[in-house]
């Protein structure tokens, strides 16, 4: 997406020796803000409005590059376009710094759920005593990052105690719930010598 202002106007520079000179292909540099919006910031689309009215001036008004003569420089139909481009420039900037703006918000939102999914999901040792463990969590969802899915090992003089769970329903309320079982399961573990006990011990918390 970052080389696609490049690549966007390396076609319209293909394309303008091949057409009529009465096809004035630079007008599609109209939306080469928008395209910069895309992926950059706001400073790099201001760059790109300038760098496009400029060489619509030049496609326009160079015969070596367009075939056209130098009139057609301030022809009201090319001036339309300078205009067009600065004001679709403004909007692209503005688009810029919002989806900047957003992308940020959700950078932070994403390092606080994945400390909380730390915090709630502990890596489990690679081995305890004689068993060897690995985990790992993939949720669902592609952008998700704390669920109520759950997992546990706990080394106890009773022996490992291992949970594997899921809790039933999303949002808070799934990780509230997985929250709680967890820290019931890693308290009772130490202190039950069977497993009925402890999952009665899990039940009542």
């Amino acid at each position: 997406m970052r080389w696609l202002p490049v690549l966007y106007v390396a076609a319209l520079l293909l394309l303008e020796p091949a057409t009529p000179v009465e096809w004035p292909v630079s007008f599609v540099l109209i939306a080469l803000p928008l395209v910069a919006a895309f992926a950059h910031g706001p400073a790099v689309v201001g760059g790109a409005t300038v760098f496009a009215v400029v060489l619509e001036g030049v496609l326009a008004g160079t015969p070596c590059c367009a075939g056209r003569e130098v009139g057609y420089l301030w022809d009201r139909h090319y001036v339309a376009s300078y205009i067009c481009t600065g004001l679709v420039g403004v909007l692209g900037m503005i688009l810029a710094a919002h989806r900047v703006r957003r992308e940020r918000t959700l950078a932070d939102l994403r390092f606080v759920a994945d400390i909380a999914q730390r915090v709630l999901l502990r890596p489990v040792p690679h081995q305890i005593g004689s068993l060897h463990l690995e985990s790992l969590y993939r949720s669902a969802a592609a952008e998700a990052r704390i669920g109520g899915d759950l997992y546990e090992a706990v080394p106890t003089r009773y022996g490992v105690r291992l949970l594997i769970g899921d809790v039933r329903g999303k949002g808070l309320l799934a990780v509230e719930t997985a929250a709680a079982l967890l820290g019931a399961f890693r308290e009772a573990a130490q202190d039950e010598p069977t497993l009925p006990a402890l999952a009665d011990r899990v039940r009542q918390a």
